[in-house]
């Protein structure tokens, strides 16, 4: 078998996990104030990385342009409403750490997992906290 069959079936077998949906346009916006959960960490748009991101965040109710916003950075003045950060990856948890003021969660990144699905439960398990957290918070779209 070669590599893009077994990429293929690693993507297939990630998506019987999360159903796949349409990755909505990105927004030059630079303000988070109006969502509820920050998703930090680099997610090139249109990649099968931010389709996945996309279905794993609607898994726990998320929905995109309503409840996140995925960012590569933010400055902590833009955190106001901010509720939780979601940290995709190492790097991006050590960039949220240093942020005062939303719970922050980390979790693996849509590509880790594509490249690890065994890393799948691990990640399901910080989503749930994700959502945890979010209702504890008060997220309206979370009751």
């Amino acid at each position: 078998m070669d590599r893009r069959m077994l990429r293929e079936l690693e993507l297939l077998e990630v998506a019987s996990l999360y159903a796949l949906l349409p990755v909505p346009e990105r927004t030059t916006e630079n303000t988070v104030q109006n969502y509820a959960c920050l998703v930090l960490g680099d997610v090139e748009a249109g990649t099968d990385a931010a389709r996945l991101l996309e279905a794993m965040l609607a898994s726990i109710g998320l929905q995109p342009g309503k409840d996140y916003k995925v960012t590569g950075s933010v400055d902590a003045g833009e955190l106001a409403g901010v509720r939780l950060i979601l940290a995709l990856g190492p790097e991006a948890a050590g960039r949220a750490r240093a942020l005062e003021g939303p719970t922050v969660v980390r979790t693996h990144h849509p590509a880790e997992l594509i490249a690890h699905p065994a890393d799948k439960a691990r990640a399901w398990e910080a989503l749930l906290l994700a959502r945890r957290t979010l209702q504890e918070a008060g997220s309206s779209s979370l009751a």
